[in-house]
């Protein structure tokens, strides 16, 4: 959390060429985001002038604790805490929010991040601009003697390479992440997510190419947030099978925004599916238990995901 001096916080003043209005949005699902909130409250309220407001919007949680912590968000200046009865999905959460802000410039951030910098806020204030969209990224953080059993913690630091700026500023749309982002109001109202989509998985993408298609300017910078909340395993594998469920089902929008597509029109294409799909079915409790297990194999993580795309 930042720090008070001399009982105040000490302010910046907005300079020439920097974002003066922002509305930070975060969806959150049965995950409290109290502390995210004071952090990015505290960052905004640092900067003189800035006029800026917080929308926690939470998509239908089902754990009431985490609500009734959450409530303690309406009491922070500026912050609004804002309570859906019903799970809308991934992609109508965000066009919601993005719609009841006020102010030109929208800072999207996951409630299961990590502020990991005071200057989190101002990077993006002071980013170009001229660019409609910004995506700061993110990073892996956590323990991995604490976390090595865990299958998640595993797949996204073997990922890690993927998400260095260098790698993101080569496909700066295919990399797009609804992690932590910035957008230009009007173009997110322009170019809503999907409301097609309401499993898990590849919003982010198909608005990647919605952006790229209409020749939006985006750029990557680095001002990453931190993953640290990994699931338990077999969570994250019933997570990625909703995943896959949702590529499938989309497959037609998601061409060349998709490497495990790729990978599955490729086997169609030299008539390997079916004997895989055999294949799968005969291994799938095996490699299942092993996902499970307190050493899951990558490998074998990429060979179900194959599997089940073409099982499902």
């Amino acid at each position: 959390m930042q720090e008070k001096h001399n009982g105040e916080i000490p302010k910046r003043r907005t300079q020439e060429g920097m974002k003066s209005e922002v509305s930070i949005l975060i969806p959150t699902y049965n995950h409290v985001c109290v502390e995210m909130v004071q952090e990015l409250s505290t960052q905004a309220l640092q900067v003189e002038g800035l006029a800026f407001e917080v929308l926690v919007g939470d998509d239908g949680s089902t754990n009431r604790e985490s609500i009734l912590k959450n409530r303690r968000i309406n009491t922070f200046a500026h912050c609004h805490y804002i309570e859906n009865t019903i799970n809308l999905g991934r992609a109508a959460i965000r066009n919601q929010l993005a719609k009841m802000a006020r102010y030109r410039w929208l800072l999207f951030v996951d409630s299961d991040m990590t502020i990991c910098s005071t200057q989190f806020l101002k990077q993006y204030l002071d980013a170009d601009p001229s660019l409609s969209v910004i995506c700061g990224g993110y990073k892996v953080i956590g323990d991995n003697a604490h976390y090595k059993s865990n299958l998640r913690y595993r797949y996204e630091s073997k990922s890690g390479k993927k998400r260095e700026l260098d790698q993101r500023q080569k496909s700066p749309y295919q990399h797009f992440s609804t992690a932590n982002f910035m957008i230009s109001r009007n173009v997110m109202l322009a170019h809503p997510f999907d409301n097609r989509l309401k499993e898990y998985g590849y919003e982010d993408v198909l608005l990647g190419k919605t952006l790229q298609e209409n020749q939006v300017a985006m750029a990557h910078i680095h001002n990453p947030v931190g993953f640290e909340d990994f699931e338990e395993n077999e969570d994250f594998l019933k997570k990625t099978e909703e995943g896959i469920r949702t590529l499938k089902s989309f497959q037609q929008d998601l061409q060349g925004y998709s490497r495990l597509l790729g990978i599955v029109h490729f086997m169609e294409r030299i008539h390997l599916d079916t004997i895989y799909t055999i294949l799968f079915r005969s291994m799938r409790a095996y490699w299942r238990k092993n996902l499970c297990s307190a050493s899951p194999s990558l490998m074998l993580f990429q060979l179900y995901k194959i599997g089940y795309y073409f099982s499902s």
